[in-house]
């Protein structure tokens, strides 16, 4: 049977719901209506989201979704906020819920656990995007595969200033959590599917970054043992033995500089290393929220940080980093990719 969803009259639908529920931290009856915070199935009826930027901006609603402020009352009350919800459901003159429309749900079916195992399987296989269902994944999932000439490679992040309109990566937890982006352009393919990746049983994992800069001058940074974590420790990274041209800015400067072993930080989740943080005659609570803007795994902040914020206007630093000694160049692109190998075996 077909599933059921809203669209809304901009016709924004890359997302099941246009209705978006905005409520202050606490509000944990909200899970009534919603299910659990950004929980999204075949046709969720909502997204709930409590992030907030720091000009007070809500972050986790698409532009043209119905934004929903939850109020006490309604959080108190779940059948009363699902009476609002219902009302924004009904096709009304000059709503912005226009109407009901049947989606069939697509079903996808896994061609490999990974990049690395589909090209194992199909040695021709050409770069382009792939549904892979890593070992121990409940779901299956779109990546992009770069398919070289020593084996397929997931691709797990990617920016390029030159791509036109930059991809927004001032987001929340959720949506670091799940992916945003396009995956053919500037995405984040989503730390529950990283996750999945890089901790397959069995298998051992790569890490590829590679970097242009300003002058078009090409890094990489190879680490030999990448892994992140499960959710419940907020997805600690695992790097290995570095080698390459671009300098290990993972691990910065020494032991307050190192970004291993931390766990990831956004806008609304703070899991840095410091308290208060410090960055020259700078201090602040968090990384994050206070500095970046970013997603990004934080120590006392660090020298990298690849989410980092586009300068807003010409001449301005960028966000984007990375910082190996006293070098830290302009960078106006990156590529994150991962490969993976039986164990022993890199």
């Amino acid at each position: 049977m077909p599933a059921t969803i809203l669209r809304s009259r901009t016709g924004h639908a890359a997302r099941a719901s246009p209705v978006c529920v905005v409520a202050a931290p606490g509000h944990a009856s909200v899970t009534h209506l919603c299910g659990p915070p950004g929980a999204r199935g075949p046709a969720p009826l909502c997204l709930l989201t409590q992030c907030l930027t720091k000009s007070g901006e809500t972050r986790g609603c698409e532009p043209g979704w119905t934004v929903l402020f939850l109020s006490r009352s309604m959080a108190a009350c779940p059948m009363l906020g699902l009476a609002a919800l219902l009302c924004l459901s009904a096709p009304q003159a000059n709503s912005v819920v226009q109407y009901r429309q049947p989606v069939h749900v697509v079903l996808l079916e896994p061609q490999g656990r990974d990049c690395s195992h589909i090209w194992a399987e199909r040695p021709r296989a050409p770069s382009g995007v792939y549904t892979v269902q890593p070992e121990g994944a409940s779901t299956p999932f779109k990546v992009l595969c770069d398919m070289r000439p020593d084996g397929g490679w997931t691709v797990i992040q990617s920016r390029d200033q030159g791509r036109g309109t930059p991809l927004d990566f001032e987001r929340c937890w959720q949506e670091y959590k799940q992916g945003f982006g396009d995956l053919r352009g500037d995405h984040w393919l989503g730390l529950e599917h990283i996750s999945s990746l890089t901790s397959q049983p069995g298998l051992r994992s790569e890490l590829s970054v590679d970097l242009l800069d300003a002058d078009n001058h090409t890094l990489q940074a190879h680490y030999d043992d990448f892994r992140v974590g499960r959710e419940e420790r907020f997805y600690p990274l695992t790097l290995g033995q570095y080698s390459g041209n671009a300098g290990d800015a993972f691990r910065g400067l020494g032991h307050t500089d190192s970004q291993e072993g931390c766990g990831f930080s956004t806008l609304d989740r703070d899991h840095d290393r410091c308290s208060p943080c410090v960055d020259g005659a700078q201090t602040f609570t968090s990384c994050s929220h206070d500095r970046s803007g970013a997603g990004w795994w934080y120590s006392d902040c660090g020298r990298a940080d690849l989410n980092g914020l586009w300068p807003e206007q010409a001449g301005a630093a960028s966000g984007m980093r990375w910082a190996a000694g006293d070098h830290q160049p302009t960078l106006r692109a990156s590529v994150l990719r991962v490969h993976t190998t039986a164990s022993g075996k890199v």
